[in-house]
C-alpha cells in the first residue's frame, strides 16, 4: 500500500478488510451481527440528534444569535 493512500501506510482500507467468520457458529454469528446492527443504530441516532442541534445552532446564529 502506498504511503499516500487514504488509509495510511500501516492500515488497510475498509474495502479490502474482511471479517473471518469461519470459526464462529451460526448462532454466535447471528448474535454478533445483531449486536453490530444495534450499535450502528445507536451511532446513527446519536449523529442525527447532533445534526439537529447543530442545525438549530446555525439557525440561531443566522437570526442574530
Amino acid at each position: 500500500m502506498s504511503p499516500y493512500s487514504p488509509a495510511g501506510p500501516h492500515q488497510t482500507s475498509h474495502d479490502t478488510e474482511k471479517r473471518c467468520v469461519s470459526g464462529i457458529t451460526n448462532s454466535r454469528l447471528a448474535q454478533s451481527r445483531a449486536k453490530d446492527r444495534e450499535a450502528q443504530r445507536a451511532v446513527r441516532t446519536g449523529l442525527g440528534r447532533r445534526m439537529e442541534r447543530l442545525e438549530l445552532d446555525v439557525e440561531q446564529l443566522k437570526n442574530g444569535g
